[in-house]
């Protein structure tokens, strides 16, 4: 894919970098999907991971937006998503009690290594636990993230096969 070919999702609504759920608007419920099938084309997967029409009270995704808003040639002003994250609780592993996993995430190839990841992660850590775990399989970005960010349970991962238990540490850890 191309970096060319990927329009951002802009709006002219009220909209702030944030948690979506499913109770939120359905515009920025729609801003998380378009950003969830550039991570399906991107990593070429057979479906997108969010849905529009989702009811389940078991997830939290994030949108990550510009932070300059754009102005457009017709005078329009808005903002530009730039990406997203999806957390959701529940059971992942046999041996492990519930907590929230960082299913996927996906920015825009020119908002990578910025730092703008890093600014949030200790937020992400204060919400969901430092227990929470990013579901794999983990790009070689992430995982380099991780070894330098990550919490010592969240770099164990990096050591476990993708089919694997969770570590040992996250086998008595409840969500916080």
């Amino acid at each position: 894919m191309s970096i060319n070919t990927i329009i951002l999702p802009k709006t002219t609504k009220f909209i702030h970098e944030g948690y979506v759920t499913c109770k939120s608007p359905k515009y920025v419920k729609n801003m998380v999907y378009k950003i969830a099938k550039f991570f399906r084309r991107e990593f070429q997967y057979d479906f997108t991971q969010f849905h529009l029409d989702e009811k389940a009270m078991d997830y939290k995704a994030y949108l990550f937006t510009d932070y300059k808003a754009y102005h457009s040639i017709s005078g329009e002003t808005g903002i530009e998503v730039i990406g997203a994250c999806c957390f959701r609780y529940g059971k992942r592993y046999a041996d492990v009690s519930e907590r929230w996993f960082l299913q996927w995430i996906w920015l825009h190839p020119y908002f990578r290594n910025t730092g703008r990841l890093k600014e949030i992660w200790s937020k992400f850590i204060n919400d969901f636990g430092n227990n929470f775990l990013p579901e794999p399989p983990l790009s070689h970005a992430m995982q380099g993230f991780l070894s330098k960010y990550g919490t010592d349970e969240q770099r164990y991962c990096l050591e476990c096969p993708k089919t694997a238990t969770a570590p040992k540490a996250a086998t008595s850890r409840a969500r916080q």
